[in-house]
């Protein structure tokens, strides 16, 4: 099955990036009032709060018309003051005569983007969230917005030099999407790049991410709760020859270990994976299951080490997840991916740096025939290096 892109990238897209490294931006805080657009989406559940708290300006919510009852919820989300509210998108517009009034953006998908560049078309400035969190100096993953954004524009002619190891369009749309997104610092690029079935493996197209058989030995590294494991399980229908779990979060483990009770060949291990066996810090984060990290920022423990090299002697799929330390996975695995060339699905946005630096990791290690690039998000999250030798991402 084939689905195609919303456009192509081309040469000249790529080029007319440099025109936006220099971009001089707005200060929220010189506006009269700041209103938000988008209070369904989860950027506005996850974001809104923190940049709210920031603006002595904001001023309340723009919206078609709410109930009561979600009027209470969403005000539940955001800082208890008393000098802000709901105020319709008519009524906005007219008061954008009298004030300067900027609308920040919370929307993802392109229905709700559309009624921003309504709202824009008479002539309120509407910017997105991550340009808020760029003002703001807000973290998105592990660095600031402004540090990823300041990574991109010193490194834009070796991103760009990117492209040509992808041998596929929509590789070469999803590298230009998220290098736009950095420089104008709005998401829409990348919810127009961004992948609709919204999975990395799949049992049906090989161009939206990797197509999984029915005889894998699939590695999960990075396994959380056991989502993965449990999308693997369903799309192989139940059919592969061994799934090993990795995971070091103590939480995370005890519903990955109760779930693996439940399925066949499915072997959890207490431990993170690294580039040789032993012990590091690690810090655990409760108040996000997918969230705990080597950089800090959670309750400090120990978390034993292993490496791929040590615990199997094949692999056929292998997906890592692991908060900035893919590298260090691929190093301990090496052994393994030069002999059986597994089909990979690497988390590359943790940091501004990871695409090239796990395109190098990978190339030191061996070289596959077809390489890509894909997202699965709203955001800067979820952007995966995919790597096969079996299917062409065409």
């Amino acid at each position: 099955m084939t689905i195609q892109p919303f456009r192509h990238a081309t040469l000249a897209d790529f080029n007319a990036l440099s025109s936006h490294a220099d971009t001089a931006f707005d200060d929220l805080h010189a506006f009269d009032e700041v209103y938000f657009l988008g209070d369904h989406t989860g950027s506005f559940a996850l974001r809104a709060n923190t940049i709210a708290r920031s603006l002595a300006n904001f001023a309340g919510i723009a919206v078609f018309s709410v109930s009561p009852e979600k009027r209470t919820r969403i005000a539940q989300q955001l800082p208890l003051r008393v000098n802000w509210g709901f105020i319709e998108i008519a009524d906005l517009v007219a008061r954008a005569a009298s004030k300067r009034i900027v609308v920040i953006d919370f929307n993802d998908n392109l229905t709700g983007k559309q009624v921003g560049a309504k709202i824009a078309a008479q002539g309120v400035p509407v910017r997105d969230c991550l340009y808020a969190m760029h003002q703001l100096d807000n973290v998105h993953t592990y660095q600031t917005v402004r540090e990823e954004r300041e990574h991109v524009v010193a490194n834009l002619a070796h991103f760009i030099a990117l492209a040509g190891r992808f041998s596929d369009d929509w590789s070469r749309t999803t590298l230009l999407a998220r290098l736009r997104a950095f420089l104008t610092l709005d998401r829409r690029p990348l919810i127009e790049a961004a992948f609709p079935l919204g999975e990395f493996m799949n049992s049906f197209s090989t161009q939206a991410g990797l197509k999984v058989g029915t005889d894998d030995i699939f590695i999960d590294a990075g396994a959380a709760h056991g989502d993965t494991v449990s999308h693997f399980f369903h799309i192989a229908r139940g059919q592969y020859r061994a799934v090993h779990a990795f995971e070091p979060d103590a939480t995370n483990f005890a519903a990955l270990r109760n779930l693996a009770a439940h399925l066949p060949d499915v072997h959890p291990y207490f431990a993170g994976l690294g580039a040789e066996d032993g012990e590091v810090d690690f810090y655990e984060n409760p108040d996000n299951r997918f969230g705990s990290n080597f950089a800090g920022g959670g309750i400090k423990t120990t978390m034993k080490i292993m490496t791929v090299d040590s615990v199997v002697d094949e692999a056929t799929v292998m997906k890592i997840d692991v908060e900035g330390w893919e590298a260090q996975v691929l190093k301990g695995g090496a052994r393994t991916i030069a002999a059986c060339k597994p089909d990979m699905t690497i988390s590359a946005y943790h940091y501004a740096k990871d695409i090239p630096a796990l395109l190098a990791t990978m190339d030191d290690i061996t070289r596959y025939q077809h390489v890509a690039l894909r997202h699965y998000s709203s955001s800067l999250y979820d952007t995966q290096l995919l790597f096969s030798d079996r299917q062409d991402f065409s």
